[in-house]
């Protein structure tokens, strides 16, 4: 085969896993060929489903425009969001650029070695600093440990047996709170009382009133929540209380406590708002929920049954699960998976040889809906289906969007369309540098106008 014609075949096989991607994953992460298996195993898996090979620009949204640094766009994408922390002190531009020049874009083991080598090293700055009494140099560097120790351990989850993946991620939450006390931040670890156990959660309490107006934050697919503290300090800066909060299926609820995601969100919310009305520097009648990247989804069904809520924020707004995954899947594979679970099991398996991203995705995915094969994680994703319960929303709504969105592209805007409680409907363009999936790469812009609206809004 010359060389233009393997550069053809290359470029189809990226488009079979980019356009069966597109969707399966929401912490905003877009999977794109990038690995270099065998010519005779691109060849066999193109030929798998020929017309996976139409529209790939249209799936990949403005891929060419992305900034490489693995060349993987997974990765890649996944780079960014690290790098969101450096606006909250959680990263520092050096460190992660030397990182990522190290990791090879096929390895789920190179991307945890390089991050987990970091991360120590930055720990060991922390603890050498503590030791000579330099706290605010210690708190600084167990925050920016805890960003690289909570990305490190992310693809280990295509083994989610693997037990580096709940002892790193404890490395990083200790370091995050260890630094954040350190820096003398307002924030408390708590355990909020949850069907017969607790769900972890950091609150962030305000020191502009007694008894604040108060936001309810959890993340979604796969997210850690303290990579979210950028929001609960932008909120107390501003005279909000934040509870950042893990439910199931995410932190340590899954990693230590095995809790899977449950399509009935309200009773996890329930519980978080119960816990919250007991505190006395909490304004019962003021508060709100904020679901972000899958979580949006979440948060539109605990909107619809959780009364107490007075506004609820989601980034961006999901109604049907399994339609992001659906429309993004060819038909031949929709077929295969409708008429005959066990052969579309096999040759998606197959398909998770040929990119990282692919198999990080299906993997992970079936580990926090706590199901065994993909077809079983496609049906589990049926229950997270809201569209029954979006007209049963009274509370205020605040829909966040962007224009370059490539998960459940045009599922945001149709919430809004179908609301019928007071809404409004933010956009984030590419002139904002924040049109990506939870605007990522854009956390500044972000927040400015999500809160600009919330102090218009709240109590109006």
């Amino acid at each position: 085969m010359n060389n233009k014609k393997l550069g053809k075949t290359k470029s189809r096989f990226k488009s079979i896993l980019s356009y069966i991607m597109v969707g399966i994953v929401s912490v905003g992460l877009t999977v794109a060929f990038g690995g270099n298996g065998k010519k005779e195993k691109v060849q066999e898996v193109k030929k798998a489903d020929d017309t996976a090979a139409v529209a790939s620009d249209n799936a990949n949204g403005n891929e060419g425009k992305d900034i490489t640094f693995i060349d993987n766009w997974y990765m890649d994408t996944r780079v960014k969001f690290i790098m969101d922390g450096i606006w909250h002190r959680m990263g520092n531009m050096g460190e992660i650029l030397d990182t990522v020049k190290n990791i090879r874009h096929t390895s789920e083991l190179s991307w945890f070695r390089e991050w987990n080598k970091t991360a120590e090293r930055v720990m060991a700055i922390g603890d050498n600093s503590l030791a000579g009494g330099h706290d605010i140099s210690a708190g600084d560097a167990y925050l920016r440990a805890a960003n690289y120790y909570l990305a490190a351990e992310v693809f280990l989850h295509v083994n989610s047996e693997d037990p580096r993946i709940l002892e790193t991620y404890k490395k990083g939450a200790d370091c995050f709170i260890k630094g954040m006390k350190l820096l003398g931040e307002p924030v408390t670890e708590v355990s909020i009382p949850y069907e017969g156990t607790t769900l972890r959660g950091y609150f962030f309490k305000t020191a502009l009133k007694e008894k604040a107006p108060t936001l309810l934050v959890h993340q979604g697919f796969d997210a850690p929540i303290e990579n979210t503290k950028y929001i609960a300090e932008e909120a107390i800066k501003r005279g909000y209380n934040c509870l950042l909060f893990d439910g199931p299926g995410q932190g340590l609820a899954i990693r230590e406590q095995k809790l899977a995601f449950r399509p009935d969100w309200e009773k996890v919310v329930g519980p978080v708002v119960d816990y919250v009305e007991t505190r006395p520097d909490v304004d019962k009648d003021n508060i709100m929920l904020m679901g972000i990247s899958m979580g949006g989804g979440f948060a539109v069904r605990a909107a619809a049954y959780e009364p107490r809520l007075k506004l609820t924020i989601v980034d961006p707004g999901y109604i049907n699960c399994y339609d992001i995954i659906k429309d993004m899947l060819t038909p031949k594979l929709v077929n295969l998976y409708e008429q005959d679970p066990v052969e579309f099991d096999k040759k998606f398996l197959e398909l998770t040889k040929y990119d990282v991203g692919l198999r990080w995705g299906i993997y992970h995915g079936m580990w926090v809906f706590g199901c065994k094969t993909p077809s079983e994680f496609f049906t589990k994703l049926k229950e997270f289906n809201y569209e029954k319960d979006v007209d049963k929303i009274k509370c205020k709504m605040l829909v966040m969007d962007g224009t370059g969105e490539t998960w459940g592209k045009g599922q945001a805007k149709k919430l809004y369309d179908e609301l019928k409680s007071p809404k409004y409907y933010m956009q984030f363009t590419e002139e904002d540098a924040a049109d990506g999936h939870c605007q990522v790469g854009g956390p500044a812009i972000s927040t400015q106008r999500m809160f600009d609206w919330l102090d218009e809004n709240l109590g109006k």
